[in-house]
This record gives C-alpha cells, sequence and structure tokens, in this order.
C-alpha cells in the first residue's frame, strides 16, 4: 500500500481522482467543493492506495465525512455551528452529509494543489511526478526513518506510472471554488476521452 495525505472522489464519470498538497493547501475544501457537484466522497485525510504490478491502483473507502475549517464551511454553504468539532481544541468540524462511495475504485488521476494567483493545470511525470507523490505520503519525514530501503518511494514511482499526475494551481480565495471544481471536472473528463 501507498499511503497518501489527501482526499479522494468518484466522479460521477466513474472515474476517481485523489487530491494532495501540503497541510493547509485546501484538499478537503476541494473535495467537499466537488461533493456538492455531486462527486461521492471516497476518503479525507488519508488516501489508502493498493498497489499491484498490472493492475490500476485502487483506492480503499474510509470513514464517510470530511474534516473541514469554519471559513470553508461557510463558503460551501454550511453553518459551522452546527457541525461537531474535530476535538475541543480545533475549530475543523465534521461534514457527513454529502456523497460517499463505499467500495474500492480504481485511481485515475492525483491533482497536486499548489498555491497560485489563478485556477490552471499542467502535467507532471517522471521524477516531478514521483517527487510529488513522495511529498505527499502521509507522514513523510517519519517514513524516512521506517523505511531505509525505499520500499514507499518504490510505490510512488509506481503510481507516477500507472495514473495521470497533474499539478493544480489554485487561489487561495474560496470564492474560487466553484471554478476550480469545475476546471478539475473539465480536466479529468478530457482525459478520459484521450484514454
Amino acid at each position: 500500500h501507498v499511503i497518501l495525505h489527501g482526499s479522494a472522489l468518484r466522479l460521477a464519470s466513474g472515474r476517481a481522482v485523489a487530491i494532495v498538497g501540503p497541510k493547509g493547501a485546501g484538499k478537503s475544501t476541494l473535495a467537499a467543493a466537488l461533493a456538492a457537484r455531486g462527486h461521492a466522497v471516497l476518503t479525507d485525510d488519508i488516501v489508502a492506495l493498493a498497489l499491484r504490478r498490472g493492475f490500476a491502483p485502487s483506492v480503499r473507502p474510509a470513514f464517510p465525512q470530511l474534516k473541514l475549517w469554519p471559513d470553508s464551511l461557510a463558503a460551501l454553504g454550511h453553518d459551522p455551528a452546527g457541525l461537531a468539532r474535530l476535538n475541543p481544541m480545533i475549530e475543523k468540524r465534521f461534514v457527513s452529509d454529502g456523497p460517499f462511495h463505499h467500495a474500492a475504485v480504481s485511481l485515475d488521476i492525483v491533482y497536486a494543489i499548489e498555491a497560485g494567483e489563478e485556477a490552471r493545470l499542467g502535467p507532471l511525470s517522471g521524477a516531478a511526478a514521483c517527487a510529488v507523490l513522495a511529498r505527499s505520503l502521509h507522514h513523510a519525514t517519519v517514513l524516512r526513518w521506517l523505511d531505509p530501503r525505499g520500499r514507499f518511494l518504490a510505490g510512488c514511482a509506481q503510481l507516477a506510472e500507472q495514473v495521470a499526475v497533474r499539478s493544480l494551481w489554485r487561489p487561495r480565495d474560496l470564492a474560487a471554488l466553484p471554478m476550480v471544481a469545475a476546471l478539475v471536472e473539465e480536466d479529468a473528463a478530457a482525459i478520459e476521452r484521450s484514454a
């Protein structure tokens, strides 16, 4: 398995996408925006991928919930006051009323979020794709000590060979969420048509 820090969804087209990026990049927020557009959430925060040579990587579903900050919730039309907190010391809240998918699905695309002035996409391949995936490993710094033989890095290389890896630059402005979600939908559809 390769465990990425991110969110994953099964799009209405049937394709599965993962959203990765650094802490605070807006992975869960973008997942929630896509869910608001009718796409089903597979997992939030931890994306567990089963890798087998000759088979597409498979995303394992997790708990049917998203964890969002109050400003993201408000931008998506939720009232944060009516939602349970992760814990009493953190303002993040649980959202569990969206569409969720409860079966494993083959992963097709990984979107790596980066801050940008405008919403745009770009392809990543080879070493660049592998590096983005390695940075997105859940608890990547701990894995340096736990994995001296580089099995997780080898898993990232295999994943980079099997799925499309795309940079997704997005403005930090929450008002841009619908536009960014539409960009992901259009991009995934274009990749599907070219496959």
